[in-house]
């Protein structure tokens, strides 16, 4: 049984995830599905450029592989599209407040990194952020120039006026996964395919332990040829 009360029609298996669903797999799901999203535009009348808001909110959730609820509560203020830096790379930081289900409060934070390189296999996704991080931007310039909105209220604004059922069934019908899906994917790619250190993606996770990642990490039989080739071949 799902962790959520969702319909199961609209919840994917976690359990697929890192197994029979691959990053390759969602990458190439991810490129299909918003095509298909940006094709069905006129369906999305909830609000303006709604369709530009759900792949944004999909980037956030495909590079950081956090949970859907904390992704739901960005504000504008966690957003920090950063200038090249002298060694030429240009950052898009992200804020994020830790969600689980036992914690006390205050929640704490974790701050991500996101690197923009257009040469990324990648980087149409990250180019949802980007796009919809511009055009609230530009939203809330015009709204505080036509005094609509109080300028010291900007920084509060949430990021994705979106509701999280409707991005579940968003999610699984156009990229054929469910929000947490991400967050199993984000974890298997970073200790698998990169050999990212244990705590880094602790800390990108949020985990208050590294014992929990052993739940996102499933090892394939390929994941164990790589390894074991090592050993055979003395590339350790």
């Amino acid at each position: 049984m799902p962790r959520y009360s969702y319909p199961s029609k609209v919840y994917v298996a976690t359990e697929q995830v890192g197994t029979k669903y691959d990053r390759a797999f969602i990458v190439n799901s991810l490129k299909n599905g918003s095509e298909a999203l940006k094709s069905n535009e006129n369906n999305f009348k909830s609000f303006p450029n709604q369709v530009t808001a759900i792949l944004g909110l999909t980037a956030v959730l495909f590079f950081t592989g956090c949970r859907i609820s904390e992704a739901l509560q960005l504000k504008y203020s966690d957003i920090k599209l950063e200038d090249p830096g002298l060694d030429g790379n240009q950052w898009i930081t992200l804020q994020l407040l830790v969600e689980k289900r036992k914690q006390v409060n205050p929640h704490p934070v974790k701050v991500i990194p996101l690197l923009i390189d257009p040469n990324s296999d990648t980087a149409f996704i990250l180019k949802w952020l980007i796009d919809w991080y511009r055009y609230i931007t530009e939203q809330f310039e015009q709204a505080v120039g036509s005094k609509q909105i109080k300028l010291e209220k900007v920084p509060d604004e949430l990021v994705f006026p979106y509701k999280r059922i409707a991005y579940y069934k968003t999610c699984a019908k156009y990229f054929k996964i469910n929000p947490h899906g991400f967050r199993k994917i984000a974890a298997q790619y970073m200790v698998v395919e990169k050999n990212m250190p244990l705590k880094t993606v602790q800390k990108i996770l949020g985990h208050s332990s590294l014992m929990a990642l052993d739940y996102y990490i499933n090892l394939r039989t390929e994941d164990l040829k790589k390894d074991l080739l090592k050993v055979y071949k003395g590339d350790r």
